[in-house]
């Protein structure tokens, strides 16, 4: 029997449950957005859910200033959009394609139907919204918290693989440039520069060849 995924990995969720999936796949509407168009306006009234198959897209907000602030990245397989038709409110940011993406979309009258007659479904959501909830919190707490370096360090470890020979050691094959780390971080290009200077002061990131390694100190890592 399968068993639900416990990611927010909605492909994967439709794989699991084939009968879901079908009934799923006859509700949606295909849609395909290039590289840096915007997929959801803020502020927009919201009545789709989309799940993206292909590409990449950024979860930003727009300041009262007008200032762009990024809240996180969306692989393929993640459902976005869904916040305004559950809760019948505005959008509260925007979605952009960072490459040509493709996603299905779902009314919300369907996305009801869906988690009122699939209690597997309804669990899925259920922790995706915890999830991203969690998520959230982390990012307000480190934000207010946390002084630029570790929290740079922290949010390197995170998107890092664990080295299979030495635990204490996260790796990164090939990490974006300054300026998009400096975007994604929320900090001026300068700041993060001397962010990864003084984490390579302290030894906690060595660059080897193209790689970052990150090693673990004794403190507890933000998980």
């Amino acid at each position: 029997m399968p068993q639900t995924p416990h990611s927010n990995d909605f492909l994967a969720f439709k794989a699991a449950h084939p009968d879901f999936a079908a009934r799923f796949d006859a509700a949606m509407t295909s849609r395909t957005f290039c590289a840096g168009e915007t997929m959801i306006w803020q502020s927009e009234d919201g009545n789709h859910t989309f799940c993206l198959i292909k590409g990449e897209a950024k979860v930003v907000r727009n300041s009262i200033g007008g200032h762009e602030i990024f809240l996180a990245e969306l692989p393929p397989g993640e459902l976005f959009g869904e916040l305004a038709p559950l809760i019948g409110e505005r959008r509260t940011s925007n979605v952009v394609a960072v490459t040509d993406c493709e996603t299905q979309d779902i009314s919300a009258t369907k996305l009801f139907e869906l988690m009122e007659t699939n209690p597997k479904f309804a669990i899925f959501m259920t922790r995706m919204l915890a999830t991203r909830i969690e998520q959230t919190s982390r990012q307000i707490f480190e934000r207010l918290s946390l002084p630029a370096t570790r929290r740079v360090y922290n949010d390197l470890v995170r998107r890092g693989v664990q080295d299979a020979g030495n635990s204490e050691r996260f790796i990164i094959d090939a990490p974006e440039s300054v300026t998009e780390l400096a975007t994604r971080w929320n900090l001026s290009r300068e700041s993060a520069s001397r962010a990864i200077s003084e984490l390579q002061k302290q030894g906690l990131l060595i660059k080897t060849g193209a790689a970052w390694h990150l090693i673990q100190p004794d403190f507890a890592l933000a998980q």
